[in-house]
């Protein structure tokens, strides 16, 4: 008697997400000398991915959480240097 078998089949996998991720990457292993862009663009296309993996239309969702949370780590030392620069220059 053969034993029924379940068969996964994956998803499409959202490019957001892994653009959001991989560019995350790039900017946390070179936000000092990319002035934070690649960071920014990571967080933008991370929070642009959120709704399409909610829903289930796509797979990603580790990805564009992932890329979401590099990307703020990478971008906070850019906001404090502007910052304290910002300050620095009107005193």
């Amino acid at each position: 008697m053969n034993s029924p078998s379940v068969v996964h089949v994956a998803g499409r996998t959202s490019g957001k997400a892994v653009a959001s991720m991989v560019v995350a990457i790039i900017g946390a292993l070179g936000a000092s000398r990319l002035f934070g862009i690649p960071s920014f663009i990571a967080v933008l296309l991370g929070h642009l991915a959120m709704p399409e993996t909610m829903s289930g239309a796509f797979a990603g969702r580790a990805m564009a959480i992932t890329g979401v949370i590099l990307g703020y780590l990478a971008d906070i030392p850019w906001l404090i240097f502007t910052l304290v620069y910002a300050l620095w220059a009107i005193s």
